[in-house]
């Protein structure tokens, strides 16, 4: 906007309740709340690095409900990299396991671009590439309106899902799927799909030709952490 803006933000804690509330610049507010979000978010495991992370994707999450059946990139590389570390500890895992069921409901409703979005990914050679396409996918260019007028989500959130989904294909060895209904759409997403956490685990032995070392997350809305090895990182 060129145009300086006043922002006020808060942090909540695992029940939504306020922790802080700061108000000012962005880059003050920011300041600010990070240090007191780091108390609640980020957890240090110690001892020897882990290079598997084993993560339960439940069926309703911040976003709404069809988050673990979905086969968009948020439902399960956003699941698996964002919660493992948005700033980092992710290149530390080599390879992750979900258990979404992705099973093809895109909950249109809510999400009205993420299939369209989904479908222009297989026609791509990476998330990186969906930037040129941003404009068109705009409501005001495509002509809906269920994200200006019906509450639903924008197609932006599609487009950032996508970008941080593709952090698991860049840094991770292999990311796998266990139990997918329709196990296209995990392959769609650069994922390898497994008919069970013993197949995956098999498979994930073999790529890092080591003993696996696993952190497990139930699910990863209980609660949503950022996950760091050895020493916690600052910001």
């Amino acid at each position: 906007m060129n145009k300086d803006f006043f922002l006020v933000d808060a942090v909540l804690n695992g029940r939504s309740e306020q922790m802080q509330v700061v108000a000012g610049a962005p880059d003050e507010v920011e300041r600010s709340t990070w240090p007191k979000a780091s108390t609640r978010t980020d957890v240090t495991v110690d001892g020897p690095k882990r290079n598997v992370l084993v993560l339960g994707i439940p069926g309703r999450f911040t976003t709404g409900p069809a988050w673990a059946s979905e086969p968009h990139p948020d439902a399960a590389r956003d699941g698996l990299v964002g919660r493992a570390d948005r700033r980092g500890a992710g290149r530390r895992l080599r390879d992750h396991r979900a258990r979404p069921i992705c099973d093809g409901w895109f909950n249109h409703a809510w999400f009205p671009a993420y299939e369209a979005i989904y479908d222009k990914l297989q026609d791509l050679n990476g998330a990186h590439q969906l930037t040129a396409f941003e404009e068109e996918f705009a409501p005001t260019r495509s002509g809906s309106t269920s994200s200006r007028r019906e509450y639903a989500y924008h197609p932006f959130h599609g487009f950032s899902m996508a970008y941080m989904g593709s952090l698991a294909t860049r840094n991770a060895l292999g990311t796998y799927v266990v139990g997918a209904k329709k196990p296209g759409y995990a392959r769609g997403m650069g994922c390898t799909p497994a008919d069970s956490f013993e197949d995956a685990l098999a498979r994930a032995e073999r790529l890092l030709r080591s003993e696996p070392r696993m952190p497990v997350v139930p699910a990863v809305s209980k609660p949503a952490v950022h996950v760091t090895g050895g020493r916690r990182l600052s910001r």
